[in-house]
């Protein structure tokens, strides 16, 4: 009977091909919680000055604006996805892996 060694393992062999998506993963998600808090704060502001009494014209104005920044956002990490996963598609096809 064969001894099996580490590196012939299936979950070694798994995180083999897996590693690279995983290790981009903390830079993607620390960029989105980054927006986020960004928005967030605004939102806040936003809160803030209705309750100080600002213009409600003005307030409803920003808000619109606020509003309309979360598209933009969105579709950024939406074509970074699909950008990144074309490309590791590609870029394996080369490699000559399967």
């Amino acid at each position: 009977m064969a001894k099996l060694t580490p590196e012939s393992t299936f979950r070694a062999e798994l995180w083999r091909d897996i590693r690279p998506s995983v290790l981009a993963l903390p830079g993607d998600v620390a960029l989105f919680f980054l927006w986020l808090a960004a928005l967030t704060l605004v939102f806040v502001g936003l809160r803030g000055l209705s309750a100080l009494g600002y213009r409600s014209e003005r307030v409803e104005l920003l808000e619109t604006l606020h509003y309309y920044a979360y598209l933009p956002v969105f579709a950024m990490f939406l074509v970074d996805l699909i950008w990144k996963v074309l490309a590791g598609l590609l870029w394996r096809k080369k490699a000559g892996a399967p």
